[in-house]
């Protein structure tokens, strides 16, 4: 009973110090997530020694927190939304990414990290922080700016390749049995998971609003995910991807807004612990070079960021400002770059290097990103200036051309639809039953029917035909 007491108590400081250290970093003008690691930093070992990593309680919320923010940001990740402005934002997001991991892979090779370690660091800085993002652009009220419908775009994409990543992470970390084995199982998951949420959450959900008890849809979901996350840790797995794709499928159905909504204490009550938990975990390096490499990575950094939105944005008809104010919204980076460097640790012979880097990096540049948005409009105007006319009106030219190809091309494809939606069609049904029949084998569970007569259970594979 005093076990409990003390964790409760545990919580409790936690959460009040997050809170102010959170509030003071707001009052700052920067997220209120560098408050929470910052609250991580001050409990944990590095100072105070309140908040001991994987004792406790605390720890626990923590991986709750991660589950809860990769559930919600599956959410986030609706077809509809990235098809809004999926030309613009793949392009953009494809190109950054590649010149933002180029620039932490060679810094570090120049450094003289090892290729582990250089692939590490590159891959931490590509991951831009949805929650970070999302809440400036609510804060400033730019919602509805092109630039703010780019960036959500932009993040919708990021964030699922950040997903890949974490997942070959979490293969190459895994103790025992074949990577491609595991690989092949997380595909397979992944496809027969979004089948059986997508098709069993849409009549539930229907049910509970058809008898007015909308106010059970957020624990619903939240079940499905947590349920969701286990089969996949059952799997070797990790559960982050269970949790990510278990909302990627319920932000499909209808209902995905309100759920989003109703999820919004719990997502801030968890990720709060998530940050909490890495900052626990910060470790000093041993040595000054990490501060070297983050102002040597910093400048080229957010200089790829003004040129690769300024020239593409533009390209694809956003205004010079727009182009480059959307840049200056996507330099923040967070929880992914932080998820990464956790996940990477046990690979590395000096984590330290890695984690601590990946601190300084969403402090440093939620610092940049908040000073530079200010003088968004005198750094757009020198961008315009240095910008070369002819080179302007060249990529602008590729941009309209690549524009009115797409418009045929999809006049070509609403000719040729009915064939390609049959073949389509056909070909993603079997690939569902044989990641259904092929997932249901390896987990190999059976629920019991005690009262029922004739077999008293039945293979969960079989009780899943019905929905294919």
């Amino acid at each position: 009973m005093v076990d409990v007491t003390l964790s409760i108590v545990q919580i409790g400081g936690v959460v009040l110090s997050a809170l102010l250290l959170g509030s003071v970093a707001s009052r700052l003008g920067f997220s209120s997530s560098i408050g929470h690691i910052a609250a991580g930093i001050v409990l944990g070992p590095l100072l105070l020694g309140y908040l001991i990593p994987n004792e406790g309680m605390a720890p626990l919320f923590g991986e709750i927190g991660i589950m809860m923010l990769m559930f919600y940001l599956g959410l986030e990740f609706s077809i509809r939304r990235v098809k809004e402005h999926g030309a613009v934002a793949t392009i953009l997001v494809m190109t950054e990414m590649l010149a933002s991991f180029v620039i932490g892979f060679t810094v570090a090779k120049m450094f003289g990290y090892g290729d582990l370690e250089s692939l590490v660091i590159g891959a931490l800085l590509p991951m831009a922080s949805t929650v970070i993002i999302a809440k400036f652009v609510l804060e400033k009220n730019i919602v509805d700016t092109p630039e703010a419908r780019i960036s959500v775009s932009s993040l919708i994409i990021k964030d699922f390749v950040a997903i890949l990543v974490l997942v070959g992470l979490s293969t190459l970390s895994a103790q025992g049995g074949s990577v491609n084995a595991t690989m092949l199982n997380g595909l397979l998951f992944v496809i027969a998971a979004f089948f059986v949420v997508n098709k069993l959450s849409e009549p539930v959900l229907g049910f509970l609003e058809r008898h007015s008890q909308e106010d059970k849809m957020a624990l619903f979901a939240i079940g499905v995910g947590i349920v969701v996350a286990y089969f996949g840790m059952l799997l070797g797995l990790s559960s982050i991807l269970g949790a990510y794709f278990a909302g990627f499928a319920l932000a499909e159905t209808k209902y995905a807004e309100r759920i989003k909504r109703e999820l919004g204490l719990f997502r801030e009550f968890f990720v709060l612990f998530f940050f909490v938990s890495f900052g626990a975990t910060v470790v000093l390096p041993g040595s000054f070079n990490v501060v070297w490499l983050l102002l040597a990575i910093l400048p080229l950094y957010f200089l790829s960021k003004i040129l690769i939105y300024g020239v593409f944005g533009t390209a694809f008809g956003l205004s010079n400002q727009s182009a480059v104010t959307c840049g200056l919204i996507m330099l923040p980076v967070g929880e992914f770059t932080l998820l990464i460097a956790a996940a990477a640790a046990s690979l590395l012979s000096d984590p330290s290097t890695v984690l601590g880097l990946g601190f300084l990096l969403v402090l440093a540049t939620d610092i940049v990103s908040t000073a530079s948005y200010k003088r968004r409009e005198p750094i757009s105007n020198l961008f315009l200036r240095l910008y070369p006319r002819g080179i302007q009106r060249a990529v602008s030219n590729v941009g309209k051309r690549l524009s009115v190809a797409g418009a045929r091309l999809g006049e070509e494809k609403a000719l040729k639809n009915e064939h390609a939606v049959v073949m389509r069609n056909l070909f993603i049904n079997l690939v569902v039953i044989v990641a259904l029949v092929y997932i249901s084998y390896l987990l190999d569970m059976k629920i019991d029917f005690p009262f029922m007569p004739g077999p008293s259970s039945v293979s969960v594979g079989l009780l899943l035909l019905p929905l294919i």
